[in-house]
């Protein structure tokens, strides 16, 4: 695949995930049955300023929903791999990386620029480890 191919790919990849959280911002409370609270504006600027980081590193992978905790989500599946990123409304912001063979890790970071950028980092680094 070319640069230019690639660099297509991944700006479109980022006015998708960008439109998700967009398209967010019209939800209602309820909005899945569960009585869940759709992604406050905190939590859908996390979620851009995590999506921009994504593809400026070329790490463009995952799709954008809703969170039924109250938030929104980042989801990466790479084979048996599974990753996520949650940004609830409550001010946490939560990564799970998951093999399908040990216990899937959760963790909270910090709410600020270089935290989440490490764990992006991090799932990054998990998806494209080498089975083990």
């Amino acid at each position: 695949m070319s640069q230019s191919n690639e660099q297509e790919i991944n700006d479109n990849w980022l006015k998708e995930q960008l439109s998700r959280i967009e398209k967010c911002s019209e939800l209602k409370y309820n909005w899945n049955g569960m009585e869940s609270d759709p992604p406050n504006t905190w939590a859908m600027e996390w979620m851009e300023k995590i999506i921009r980081f994504q593809h400026k590193i070329g790490f463009c992978k995952g799709v954008v929903s809703p969170d039924g905790e109250g938030g929104i989500t980042v989801c990466i599946q790479e084979e048996k791999k599974y990753a996520d990123i949650s940004v609830l409304n409550c001010g946490e912001i939560l990564p799970l990386t998951d093999d399908s063979v040990e216990r899937a890790k959760c963790w909270n970071v910090e709410t600020n620029n270089k935290a989440v950028k490490t764990a992006v980092n991090h799932i990054r680094t998990f998806l494209e480890e080498s089975a083990k």
